[in-house]
């Protein structure tokens, strides 16, 4: 290939866009236009692209190579006899040895090609015609990239044969055509790779990839460097090749399908956005006008369709503003000034004016394409926004107001009703008491006293019924009739109609209705909150009594801003770490050092050693958002890691007891007040007599626990075991593979077993955290390649210490209404409990501890709460940035997998990265459904009230989406705002999953302040 870019060739550089997959990028370069992001998710196999191509204008295509991206055009082919496909099969594509073979096939096939042309009459007259491609997708460079990494010996060797492999080829196809010097060859890749591995995202080194190309219709090398200078087109990126003398030519990767099309003389492909790279031509100035010209066209048609089309059914149309007024003239009157420069023979002015209109048009399709981005982005804020208002008000009635609201109102409208129906009762008995046949035919339609009132009497009549109203202290309330409900369906009708008549698509119906209903709903909630908190003298003294749980000791109106200045600034900051992960750092640590000076010296006496701990998980979890993001191999830190699990484990098999002892033992006696601070002293009973857990199941929970801590240490030898054979180039043993997925399925049988098993009914929320951490261990260990099982260890201890913390902190803060023993519940007893309105209890233990059933029973949230929702943000967050940047598509690594399939599968591939990246969720999901049950909080409460503050981070996100600049900064900003969108889905998932399936009926100690409450 030097020799080639020295003697013959145009090289350059092609510029892809993200993201930098396999299918976006095959699409560029034979269709010539750039897919939506969306379609990395479209996948590969036998997935027809339905637009033109290069290959559907060819006369024949023969296609060599893998089976992921062959059939991708085949199928899409207008007619599909014209090209055919050969392929390996997919086992072949087998990240456990080096790949070079996979390209050896692709050789082989092409040379048997050419060997039986020489024999078959067919096949060598269909080869002998024009308008024919022959294209040959080597894979083992990518295959070897993924699997050793570009700088390993596999990688180098890889690229001398493929360099060997073009060389051969080239000399077989000329002396096949009698060295006619017709046919074109064209070198190029589809995505490049970063020295890690890996690709996806929008990093330089995976949108640059090499573009060379000579043969018939080709420039030859151009020299331009002298006296040291370097040649046109170098930079930083080239000075180190050796090639300063010979002229660079980059083009975007879409350009190169014209460019092809150009050299065969077919059409360009219809949808295509690229233009044709001069410099890459040697014909005559004739030709490439008349190339550029075509190439003008085509973009220019693709402009004015869809200019059309906007105009067609637009109400207000606004075109394109360039198009009208570049040159005196449209695009139209562009085009016939190119034509006539081309019948004058100027064809210099001929290519500028063709540039000029290319350039216009594809601004104009840009334009046109982001027509509707105001509209889009207005309605999506008022989504966002109305999602908001309703989550909130829904938490204020639900949470802080207990359902008063919706009681109050009730009974008012209940009220309301029975004496409509006593009047129509009373009206209709006056009326059946008259003779039937005295009745007028007045009477028979309007009723003897329903006559048409004067105004005057309607309003003496209004004034008699409020002053009725008030000696009785009935409440009434403005309601929504049959008027108001007119209107709020017209309206939207209405709406729906402009729609239709401007041919929008479906999906802007649901971006219309959701913001909609959204907003109509909370303003008929608030404007009903307002009317009873205005008219309703009881109502309004509870809504105080409230409310004023939410300052929580806070006096004055200027300290009641300060918690919601300090959520807005912790919200930012998690905003900020999606750009820099080293926030975490600070924030750990700021939170590791402050909670000596929050708890209360006494109790930092007592249980000093989980303040202790608490802080030195905090100092050792803050190490990990420093450590790079991009991490190779390392036998020894996985080895580390999973030591230190099952060392965990086999501490917790025999201390698990006693932890559970402290943690429920505590029975603090501090008062609030504080006059009797000086004659009353903390004290602390410790017991191992839990209500709800017998003896005989501890014994279980031990043997479980040895049991799992045995799997992690089996996975981690298995790990060592398999990464030392692959790193021999010895590929995946079969033993290990079928060793490595006994242990994974055998660790998740707990999980599934924990909500049916008799045996684990009234397990204690700590065990139940122990063993969840202890299962998901084994896939964590299974996966890891370098610190993220470490990372895994020291994230579990940071949960649990600050769990145990926070149900310190929330007992001693309410000393005076939680001097009573805990009750130990199941959650799932909790849940059940709360669907009925009745009061009920039920039976936990032999002790016959008891909680009543009455959903009032749950305290008010508070600001501490939305505290707790704001961490459990943090935490969901911190959870992958602790190993990877979230941010980035390219983070995730290959290698994590290979321990349990090494074949190529994008899809289950894709399902074990994913869930290595939500074991972390979903240990912080079950640790804060404990917590949430632990606070006395209705069920979802910090969840919800979580959900509703992250829409204030996906605004961010949503404002800050990039379309111009480098395409690293472009893809990071979509990243950004789509990760922070489908964070919303994945936690509500998670957290729905460790509620039912993983924490279930564990034992979760409740205090006492449910009878506080309901009492009040």
């Amino acid at each position: 290939m030097r020799k080639l870019i020295e003697t013959e060739a145009t090289f350059g550089v092609s510029h892809t866009r993200v993201p930098t997959e396999s299918r976006p990028g095959h699409v560029a370069l034979i269709a010539g236009f750039y897919e939506d992001v969306s379609a990395v998710t479209k996948g590969w196999k036998m997935n027809p692209v339905k637009f033109d191509s290069l290959i559907n204008q060819t006369r024949y295509t023969w296609s060599f190579g893998s089976p992921d991206i062959l059939p991708m055009f085949a199928e899409g082919a207008t007619d599909k006899t014209k090209v055919e496909t050969i392929m390996y099969g997919a086992e072949s594509e087998d990240f456990g040895g080096a790949a070079w073979h996979l390209d050896e096939f692709v050789y082989l096939k092409v040379k048997e090609m050419f060997e039986t042309a020489k024999v078959d009459g067919g096949l060598r007259d269909k080869l002998n015609k024009d308008k024919i491609v022959i294209f040959m997708h080597m894979l083992g460079l990518d295959t070897n990239g993924h699997a050793f990494r570009p700088t390993s010996r596999e990688y180098l060797d890889n690229i001398g044969y493929v360099d060997k492999i073009v060389q051969d080829t080239v000399k077989m196809v000329d002396e096949f055509y009698g060295h006619d010097g017709k046919t074109t060859y064209v070198f190029s890749a589809d995505h490049g790779m970063e020295d890690h591995g890996v690709h996806g995202d929008g990093h330089p080194d995976n949108t640059r990839t090499p573009l060379v190309a000579w043969g018939a219709g080709i420039n030859k090398p151009v020299k331009g460097g002298r006296g040291g200078e370097r040649a046109k087109g170098h930079d930083e990126f080239s000075e180190n090749w050796g090639l300063d003398q010979y002229e660079r030519n980059d083009v975007n990767q879409a350009d190169i399908a014209p460019l092809m099309s150009s050299m065969l003389g077919i059409p360009l492909p219809m949808n295509s956005v690229g233009k044709i790279p001069l410099s890459y031509l040697s014909g005559t100035d004739e030709f490439k006008a008349q190339a550029l010209y075509a190439n003008a066209r085509q973009i220019a048609e693709q402009f004015k369709t869809k200019e059309r089309e906007k105009k067609k059914y637009r109400l207000s149309f606004v075109p394109f503003e360039a198009s009208t007024s570049a040159g005196g003239g449209g695009i139209d009157t562009h085009l016939l000034r190119i034509s006539q420069r081309l019948l004058m023979r100027e064809y210099k002015e001929a290519i500028s004016l063709s540039e000029e209109v290319i350039q216009l048009g594809l601004d104009g399709l840009s334009y046109y394409q982001k027509y509707d981005w105001i509209l889009l982005k207005t309605v999506i804020t008022l989504g966002y926004l109305g999602w908001m208002a309703f989550s909130a008000i829904f938490i204020i009635e639900n949470y802080v107001l207990q359902g008063k609201a919706s009681r109050e109102i009730k009974r008012i409208r209940e009220e309301d009703k029975r004496e409509k129906d006593e009047k129509q009762r009373e009206k209709e008995k006056k009326r059946t008491g008259k003779k039937k046949w005295t009745v007028s035919v007045v009477d028979y339609f309007v009723g003897e006293e329903d006559y048409l009132p004067s105004k005057e009497i309607l309003e003496q009549q209004a004034k008699d019924r409020l002053e009725e109203d008030k000696k009785k202290g009935r409440i009434r309330l403005e309601q929504w009739g049959l008027f108001e409900y007119v209107m709020v369906i017209s309206v939207f009708v209405v709406l729906s109609l402009l729609l239709y008549v401007q041919n929008l698509p479906y999906i802007y119906y649901a971006y219309i209705a959701f913001p909609y209903y959204f907003w109509i709903a909370s303003c008929k909630q608030l404007s009903e909150l307002f009317q009873l908190t205005d008219t309703s003298l009881n109502f309004k003294a509870q809504f105080k009594d409230l409310t004023a749980n939410l300052a929580t000791g806070v006096s004055n109106r200027f300290g009641q801003t300060i918690p919601m200045l300090v959520t807005v600034i912790a919200l930012e900051m998690l905003v900020y770490t999606y750009y820099e992960r080293r926030v975490y750092t600070v924030i750990l640590l700021l939170m590791g050092f402050s909670w000596p000076f929050v708890i209360p010296k006494s109790v930092i006496r007592q249980e000093w050693k989980t303040v202790a701990s608490f802080t030195f998980f905090c100092c050792a979890t803050s190490v990990f958002t420093l450590l790079p993001v991009k991490m190779a191999e390392n036998q020894f830190l996985c080895l580390v890691g999973g030591f230190l699990i099952t060392g965990f484990g086999v501490f917790a098999m025999f201390f698990t007891d006693s932890i559970i002892a402290e943690v429920s033992g505590f029975d603090s006696s501090l008062s609030s007040n504080s006059s009797s601070k000086s004659s009353s002293k903390p004290t602390a009973r410790y017991t191992t007599a839990i209500p709800g857990l017998e003896p005989s199941k501890s014994m279980y929970d031990r043997y479980l626990l040895a049991f799992q801590s045995f799997l992690v240490f089996a996975a981690t030898l298995v790990v060592y075991s398999t990464s030392c054979s692959l790193q021999q180039r010895k590929g995946l043993p079969l033993f290990n593979q079928i060793l490595a997925w006994l242990l994974f399925a055998v660790s998740i049988l707990p999980i599934i077993v924990f909500p049916r098993a008799s045996r684990y009914l009234n397990q204690h929320f700590i065990c139940r955290l122990f063993n969840l951490f202890l299962a998901f261990a084994v896939p964590m260990v299974l996966l890891t390649i370098s610190f993220e099982s470490l990372f895994y260890f020291c994230f579990f201890g940071l949960m649990m210490s600050l769990l145990i913390l926070e149900q310190i902190m929330y007992r001693v803060k309410n000393a005076s209404i939680l001097s009573l023993p805990l009750s130990y519940i199941p959650i799932s007893a909790i849940s059940a409990s709360t669907s009925t309105s009745t009061s009920t209890s039920t039976h936990l233990s032999a002790k016959n501890s008891t909680i009543s059933s009455d959903r009032n029973t749950y305290r008010p949230i508070s600001y501490s709460d939305l505290r707790i929702s704001i961490m459990f943000l943090m935490f969901i967050n911190l959870a992958f940035f602790g190993t990877g940047n979230l941010a980035s598509i390219s983070s995730f690594y290959l290698e994590s997998v290979y321990r349990l399939i090494t074949t190529f599968s994008p899809f289950f591939m894709t399902f074990l990265l994913l869930l290595k990246i939500f074991i972390p969720f979903l240990l912080v999901s079950s640790i804060f459904v404990v917590l949430n049950t632990m606070r006395n909080l209705p069920d979802f409460c910090l969840f919800l009230l979580a959900l509703s503050t992250t829409d204030l981070m996906t605004l961010n996100f949503f404002f800050n989406v990039r379309d111009e600049g480098s395409w690293l900064d472009i893809g990071t900003s979509i990243s950004h705002f789509c990760i922070s969108s489908l964070s919303v889905l994945f936690s509500t998932v998670l957290f729905v999953i460790s509620y039912w399936g993983l924490i279930g009926n564990a034992l979760v100690p409740v205090s006492s302040v449910r009878k506080h409450f309901k009492s009040n």
